[in-house]
């Protein structure tokens, strides 16, 4: 496919940025929703350190709808890199819809992308969350601040 899209060279600079911080990561695995931004990080990772040193882990749950999943399994089967699944529960505090629930929730999603990438060899974890993403309420990121993800 033949793509008549033009990319500045301030974008392409952004983009060999994040290679090189992902590259001084060594092996990294991915929190992989198969969203537009995990989707995106997860290529830059392959670019960055090859297939062989990053993997694609992604969370299924009661309120992951099913589409979501098979979506994720697609990507990562057209960039031929390993995908893992995690099955969670839902947290026993988010099911009272609390004030913190997207903090309860996101915490309880990355403590087991966390486990699980340790168990595989992998000590860095990344996620998708960008810059536009830091101006908004987003309890979750002090999560994920927290976790050092």
């Amino acid at each position: 496919m033949t793509s008549n899209l033009k990319i500045n060279t301030e974008t392409l600079e952004k983009f060999d940025s994040l290679k090189i911080l992902i590259k001084k990561l060594g092996k990294v695995a991915v929190a992989f929703s198969g969203g537009v931004d995990s989707t995106f990080l997860l290529k830059a990772a392959i670019e960055a350190l090859g297939s062989d040193n990053v993997i694609a882990i992604t969370v299924t749950a009661p309120y992951i709808p099913n589409w979501e999943v098979e979506e994720s399994k697609k990507y990562t089967e057209e960039l031929k890199v390993k995908h893992e699944f995690i099955k969670i529960k839902i947290d026993e505090n988010i099911k009272y819809n609390p004030e913190n629930r997207c903090y309860l929730c996101k915490k309880n999603i990355f403590r087991s992308i966390l486990e699980k990438a340790r168990d595989l060899g992998y000590e860095s974890v990344v996620d998708g969350t960008n810059f536009d993403d830091l101006g908004d309420y987003r309890p979750g990121l002090i999560a994920l601040k927290e976790l050092e993800v």
